[in-house]
């Protein structure tokens, strides 16, 4: 009985051994088929190979998944495709973002976060990303050269930035102005037609007032009236007298001198 339960457990073994080695191998022609297309250019073929060989790849499956983001980042054969690409090998490579600490994939694995994201002139991400290369591996000159070329790049864009922000405080320090002028101008204006609006209403006042004194000039009462009635027909009188008393005087001496 234990011969026999040995013999199971044993033949258990060898077939998980052959299965092992069967995954293992089959990933590794997987991965060699995809270097050879991407070598000839055919990316999409080397992507469909690395699909393949991470199925099969188990826990080496990190340099194949890196692998994976490479040729995406790679890919520049349709350039309206490329920020899709770089977008697709960022989601691949955060796949793996939790297991490369430690590993000899982790300086890899920032140095392509940093070169795509370089590609992308997402700067503050590269020099991090380039940082963190550094930091693990100082003696990547090439990482090094990326981070100083990124910070450069991050500088000037920071630079752009306060200009544009100066010159949008200028901007709106300018039009504040004109507006407050353009208030200024309106009061005034304002200001000049109420004081206008009152000068007419005080000639219009004035006006009225001169009317109201012309007419009451012109107003006569009748007792006025009587009495300068009576003194003009006190004058008519008066002068029909004269005239009566010229015309008397006239025939008295028209009478003398005929009788002489």
């Amino acid at each position: 009985m234990k011969r026999i339960l040995v013999y199971v457990l044993l033949t258990v073994v060898l077939a998980s051994m052959n299965c092992v080695d069967a995954g293992s191998q089959e990933y590794r022609r997987e991965n060699r088929k995809a270097a050879r297309a991407f070598e000839d250019g055919n990316y999409r073929k080397a992507l469909d190979h690395y699909e393949k060989g991470i199925r099969n790849a188990g826990d080496d499956s990190l340099k194949l998944v890196y692998n994976k983001a490479y040729v995406l980042h790679s890919d520049r054969s349709d350039s309206t495709r490329n920020a899709a690409n770089d977008s697709l090998a960022l989601h691949v490579l955060d796949q793996i973002a939790s297991k490369v600490k430690g590993t000899d994939m982790e300086s890899s694995y920032h140095f392509m976060r940093g070169s795509i994201a370089i590609d992308m002139e997402d700067w503050q991400t590269a020099v991090d990303e380039f940082k963190q290369c550094i930091k693990v591996d100082p003696g990547d000159m090439k990482a090094r050269e990326n981070y100083v070329y990124a910070k450069e790049h991050l500088e000037d864009q920071q630079n752009q930035n306060n200009q544009q922000s100066q010159q949008q405080n200028d901007q709106q320090q300018q039009d504040q102005q004109q507006d407050q002028q353009q208030d200024q101008q309106q009061d005034q204006q304002q200001d000049q037609k109420d004081q206008d609006d009152q000068q007419d209403q005080r000639n219009d006042r004035q006006d009225q007032q001169d009317q109201q004194g012309q007419q009451q000039e012109s107003k006569i009462s009748p007792q006025a009236a009587q009495q300068i009635m009576q003194a003009l027909q006190a004058k008519e009188r008066e002068t029909q007298v004269k005239i009566e008393k010229k015309k008397a005087e006239s025939m008295k001496s028209k009478k003398k001198e005929k009788d002489w």
